[in-house]
């Protein structure tokens, strides 16, 4: 029953290692994968702080802009809106004659009645001609004063256009700037990169459980093991057995001994430690 046990616990003890060298490469490249990412990572952050001067003056000058643009582009619609209105009051104003041409008419007309000798009913007759000629005047000062107006307004409105479309393409330009587009791709790969860092770290964690998971159960029974053959072994043994023991534990000690310097140079030279190397480390001496 004792040697069965044995058997089985060797076979064991064989699964688990070959199990275990596989998830310790998978959890050694997830590791060298998060450094590597922290690595690429801390130059992208490098980069982009180098950038962020530039940046900064670049987003002061376009924020500046727009407030300029989005006030002058409030300035074009309102006067778009006042030229309608005055090109509404141009319709209604029926009268095309000239005010001074129709003032020069009445004063004519004012002299006849004065000067002259008319009948009443010619004088009548001048003088409703003389109130309707009038009534034309205010029209045709009117329009001129509406004209005017319309004159100024609508140079007024394409001077502002201008403007505001000038003040659009040089926000389009700064933001084209080689500098502000490199700067907004570099916080894009920055925020990817942590992602993918973390994502590494998560699988190097889930490796690094399952290896000490699969470890602890190696030593467990490597320990059980070591009892079984413990109680196998004869209790009194001849002394040239014995002798030979020694001389073989010797040997095993020193050569443990030296594989411990080796392991140690490793760990110096942050060299990769294999699963043996690790059971050497942990195992008795």
């Amino acid at each position: 029953m004792t040697k069965e046990l044995l058997e089985s616990l060797k076979q064991e003890i064989r699964d688990l290692k070959e199990k275990l060298d596989p998830i310790n490469s998978q959890k050694e490249e997830w590791f060298n994968k998060k450094e590597e990412l922290k690595k690429v990572l801390a130059d992208n952050i490098t980069k982009a702080k180098e950038l962020q001067g530039s940046k900064s003056n670049t987003d002061s000058e376009i924020k500046k802009l727009k407030i300029e643009r989005d006030k002058l582009n409030d300035d074009v619609k309102k006067l778009a809106e006042n030229l309608k209105r005055l090109n509404e009051e141009r319709r209604k104003i029926s009268s095309e004659d000239d005010a001074g041409r129709i003032k020069k008419e009445v004063e004519k007309m004012e002299l006849r009645i004065e000067t002259e000798a008319i009948s009443y009913e010619k004088e009548k007759g001048l003088m409703k001609k003389i109130k309707e000629m009038r009534l034309k005047i205010k029209d045709a000062v009117k329009k001129d004063s509406v004209l005017e107006e319309y004159k100024t307004t609508i140079k007024d409105f394409k001077e502002k256009r201008k403007l505001a479309n000038e003040a659009h393409n040089k926000i389009k330009e700064l933001s084209n700037n080689n500098e502000y587009t490199e700067f907004l791709r570099i916080s894009k790969e920055i925020n990817k990169v942590k992602k993918e860092q973390e994502d590494a770290f998560d699988k190097f964690i889930e490796f690094k459980k399952e290896f000490s998971e699969l470890n602890n159960q190696l030593k467990e029974r490597l320990l059980q093991l070591k009892v079984l053959q413990a109680k196998e072994e004869p209790k009194i043994k001849p002394k040239k057995t014995v002798r030979r023991t020694e001389e073989k534990h010797f040997v095993e000690h020193k050569q443990i001994e030296e594989k411990k310097k080796e392991i140690e140079e490793k760990i110096k030279n942050k060299k990769k430690l294999t699963t043996e190397d690790l059971l050497v480390l942990q195992s008795d001496e």
